[in-house]
């Protein structure tokens, strides 16, 4: 069985469709429930409760650990909590896939840990300079990750995930990344603030999810693979936010503003580990997925979805 800590979540969710499709048996463990079409593979569980996330483990032979806090904003907004969760609730994890003999732990790790590159494209050998409560809790959890498949023989691989974005994704819009902020200001005549400098490369959901069920069988034990489009696909945010203007059908300029000191202003990542291990490379084009995004995005603002 796979178990999917965070598995209501909007990764989780995909991760654990996907599964399904392929005829495994899931397990979603989590404190918020899953999905309607997923509620018969659902478990309650807190990774910041000992016993029952060892319940919730119990009988799984593969567990991806998606559960955290998520974002940089939930970081500053309470650092305790997400230093306990992302921290504790991960050796929580790490200690129930021990005395349970998990055969394998697929821990969901971000590029926040990174920080400002000190070269471009990155790899996974790149130092860990991170600007944010978040960035350092996913730091320290990939060394426990790292430490408990040195010291009990735990085969856990390590993913990064590069800026996943995707369609059937209504989180409220300030935990978004950036492209459906630009998406939600745009719809509603609002030029979008795109931040001088910043480049980013952007993964959809679908191409995630297939290098995420890969790593499963071909994923090296103690291995960091950063999970990322190809760099050919990066683009500036000012460019992103005119391309949005664009796909929107509105005919205003973005504002343009400094970053705040705690964004990495150059995410680009080569992405040649996974393509050449995994034997995988992204099938959707930037275009092509702000195409899908958007169109979905036009859709909720006629409903009137609001925007927390």
């Amino acid at each position: 069985m796979i178990g999917i800590t965070g598995g209501s979540g909007y990764i989780g969710s995909h991760l654990a469709r996907e599964f399904i499709k392929r005829d495994e048996k899931v397990r979603i463990i989590d404190i918020a429930p899953p999905p309607r079409d997923l509620v018969d593979k659902y478990f309650y569980a807190d990774i910041n409760d000992e016993s029952g996330i060892f319940r919730g483990i119990e009988g799984c032979d593969t567990v991806y650990h998606l559960a955290a806090v998520v974002s940089k904003l939930r970081g500053f907004e309470d650092r305790r909590y997400c230093i306990q969760t992302n921290i504790l609730g991960t050796l929580n994890v790490l200690e129930a896939c021990v005395k349970l003999d998990v055969e394998r732990l697929i821990y969901m790790g971000t590029s926040e840990v990174l920080g400002e590159p000190l070269y471009n494209p990155t790899d996974e050998n790149h130092p860990r300079r991170p600007k944010t409560t978040y960035g350092i809790t996913k730091c320290a959890s990939e060394d426990l990750c790292y430490e408990y498949h040195v010291t009990y023989g735990l085969s856990a691989v390590l993913p990064r995930l590069y800026m996943v974005y995707g369609t059937n994704d209504i989180r409220p819009i300030r935990y978004h990344n950036v492209i459906v902020k630009f998406i939600w200001n745009t719809l509603h005549d609002k030029p979008p603030i795109a931040y001088k400098g910043c480049i980013r490369s952007f993964l959809f959901i679908t191409d995630c999810v297939e290098a995420l069920t890969l790593l499963k069988d071909k994923g090296k034990a103690g291995e960091i693979y950063d999970i990322c489009a190809d760099p050919k696909e990066a683009i500036s945010t000012e460019d992103l936010a005119k391309l949005v203007i664009r796909l929107c059908g509105k005919n205003f300029e973005p504002i343009i503003q400094e970053p705040p000191s705690t964004d990495t202003k150059v995410k680009l990542p080569s992405g040649k580990k996974a393509r050449s291990e995994l034997g995988w490379s992204p099938k959707i084009s930037l275009n092509e997925g702000l195409k899908r995004v958007v169109e979905e995005w036009k859709k909720y603002a006629a409903e009137g979805l609001p925007a927390k």
